[in-house]
């Protein structure tokens, strides 16, 4: 068919024209190509996209901030090509990566990777592929490319996917900042349910360290209370008045949330947890045929319907708790002012006017306010923000202190969520489809069956439990000071024992009033149950004989035989033994013996050497070290 402008078919034709040349020019010049972008540093590397892209935008997703700041450029290219900025292609080997996904593979399997629908999907592709064609041009100027009548013919060449020297594990963040540029990965449920399984495991530990700890308990409820609004200072920089001493009240309140929280939090991920696994089963069993003829199982339309709704209600959960802990962490507390009338019980917080002066601080209120806005989030997307969030956070310097550990784990848990969205968004269109019809059906049926789900929540908040056990929890008084690791004494031993039953007098009494709302068998018990309370033995201080000599403290491999003894005595054994072993060597030595022969056999029993990677050696260099310039063992130079 002849090609003219009036063809309708011609973006097709130039689609499947521009494919077929990169695949020959990667697959016959993957090496070349490799090595000259590798070799180019990230100015050259910026030369060469501006050139061959003059309007490619210099940082990363441009889509994001221009529909943020509100801009109105009306450049569709921002939102069509996200993924194609400065930034981005000239950071480690995505342009190679986006080389070899686009040129390798199948269009097809590319559609899932492209925005948009219909003739827009051909109009970004199209734009794709004729700049990778131009990139390649362009680095490999000094060479013979092949020509239009050429691309009919298929090399046999298997392209060389990009790698690094000593590469051998790949960080979950490079990763990430990959995935554009890869080969649209299927659903995997596999993937996520040992994220899943590892959350939930994290949970899990902090809930009994909780249980076992005072010490871990009282820091635990120190971090909750440094997040609370009532730490915010007014207009003098004076906090709430309910935080002052004797504060019982405010220290109540935080008791019930930092449990609450943890308790929350071991119930969600169990729930997701256990509907990702029987998920998984059928999945494997039916859905795995891919068969639009199909009729899907009831119990798998059951579960994925609310596994969908429980994500959205966890999501939504985590959101607010994020709200409501950042503006108040201690990095950036000093930037707001506490507002509201104190006897109605109303705390809001107003930025003042240092936050306009810290730049990086304002730019991350700025992304957090968009993302709690409901309306804006919608129409961007939770894993845009949490991408965000994450490249501000590395992007520049002094932007990880503005994160406090509290708010790092919400915006972890967030990021998790979103990741077993996106898989669930993988399903086949037709699974989706016939989802949509149950869903549309049975609304009622299913909202109330994740009701009933989520209503089992209610006992773990409870207000008539915290109402009798919150007061025992309060750490006030020193009533969970855990002065671990020092010399014991029967007074410190004393104060560890108190602890220890002020933690078992909250916990026995908590389960006590749960185990009557939620039954036995509840996965809080069952999980608390496992946990196994410290106790410290009875002390006695140790006494010293009448006219005995002070009892010495003695080292690993040391004789206690010489305890007692002077140090003139102890010299003189010292002499005696080593003249004696020198006699015993020269009676047991043959004349012809050389002095070398024990530095010899000690080099024939040295261990063989062994090689690892650059990482693990300094690990274990760090681990192994030699104390120098005064650090005591075991300090990190």
């Amino acid at each position: 068919m002849a090609r003219t402008d009036s063809s309708p078919l011609r973006p097709t034709e130039d689609i499947f024209a521009d494919h077929r040349l990169l695949k020959k020019i990667v697959s016959q010049h993957s090496e070349a190509l490799h090595r000259r972008w590798n070799g180019y540093h990230t100015r050259k590397k910026h030369q060469v996209l501006q050139g061959v892209w003059p309007t490619m935008p210099a940082r990363h997703r441009p889509d994001l901030k221009d529909f943020l700041t509100r801009n109105q450029t009306k450049n569709e290219d921002l939102y069509l090509w996200p993924n194609i900025n400065m930034e981005d292609l000239s950071n480690g080997d995505n342009m190679l990566l986006m080389l070899h996904s686009r040129s390798a593979r199948p269009r097809e399997l590319l559609l899932k990777a492209t925005i948009g629908q219909g003739m827009m999907i051909l109009k970004v592709q199209e734009r794709v592929y004729s700049f990778l064609l131009d990139i390649c041009k362009s680095v490999l100027h000094d060479m013979p490319l092949f020509g239009w009548d050429e691309l009919g013919k298929d090399s046999s060449t298997t392209p060389m996917v990009p790698s690094k020297d000593n590469r051998n594990i790949t960080k979950l963040h490079t990763l990430k900042l990959e995935a554009p540029y890869r080969l649209p990965e299927d659903m995997d449920l596999s993937g996520i349910l040992s994220i899943t399984a590892a959350t939930l495991d994290e949970a899990t530990e902090k809930i009994i360290a909780m249980r076992e700890e005072p010490e871990f308990f009282g820091d635990t409820l120190d971090q909750v209370k440094d997040h609370r609004r009532e730490m915010i200072g007014d207009g003098k920089g004076i906090p709430h008045p309910i935080v002052k001493l004797p504060a019982e009240e405010f220290w109540e309140s935080v008791v019930a949330e930092a449990v609450t929280s943890s308790l929350e939090d071991v119930w969600r991920w169990d729930a997701v947890h256990r509907l990702l696994t029987r998920l998984k089963d059928s999945w494997e069993s039916f859905c795995g045929t891919d068969d639009p003829t199909s009729q899907l199982p009831s119990d798998f339309a059951k579960d994925v319907l609310v596994l969908h709704r429980l994500l959205t209600d966890h999501s939504e959960y985590l959101l607010r708790k994020f709200a409501g802990a950042i503006f108040a962490s201690p990095p950036l507390r000093h930037h707001y002012v506490r507002t509201g009338s104190v006897k109605q019980g109303i705390i809001e917080a107003v930025s003042d006017k240092s936050l306009e002066g810290d730049a990086a601080a304002h730019a991350l209120v700025n992304i957090v306010n968009y993302l709690i806005d409901d309306d804006i989030r919608s129409m961007v997307g939770l894993p845009a923000f949490i991408d965000e969030l994450d490249h501000f956070r590395r992007r520049e310097k002094g932007t990880k202190k503005l994160f406090s550990s509290l708010v790092d784990q919400y915006i972890e848990h967030l990021a998790i969520l979103s990741k077993v969205h996106r898989q669930m968004d993988r399903l086949p269109r037709w699974v989706t489809q016939a989802l949509q019809r149950i869903f549309r059906d049975d609304r009622a049926k299913y909202i109330e069956l994740f009701r009933g789900q989520i209503t089992q929540l209610d006992s773990i908040r409870e207000g008539k439990i915290w109402a009798q056990v919150a007061s025992l929890g309060v750490p006030t008084n020193g009533r969970f000071t855990y002065p671990v690791g020092r010399k014991y004494t029967t007074k410190k031993v004393h104060a560890l024992q108190a602890a220890e039953k002020n933690l078992a007098l909250f916990w026995s009494s908590f389960i006590r009033l749960y185990k009557k709302a939620s039954g036995p068998s509840d996965r809080i018990i069952l999980t608390l149950d496992e946990a196994k309370l410290l106790q410290i033995p009875d002390w006695s201080e140790p006494s010293v004989g009448a006219g005995s000599p002070p009892v010495e403290r003695f080292q690993l491999g040391r004789d206690i035989s010489s305890a007692g003894e002077s140090k003139k005595e102890k010299k003189q054994k010292q002499r005696e033994k080593e003249e004696a072993a020198r006699e015993a060597r020269g009676a047991e030595e043959p004349p012809d013996v050389q002095k070398d022969a024990p530095g010899e056999a000690q080099r024939q029993e040295e261990e063989p050497a062994f090689f690892v990677d650059k990482r693990a050696f300094e690990i274990l260099q760090q681990l192994f070290t030699t104390p120098k310039g005064g650090r005591a063992g075991g300090e990190v130079p």
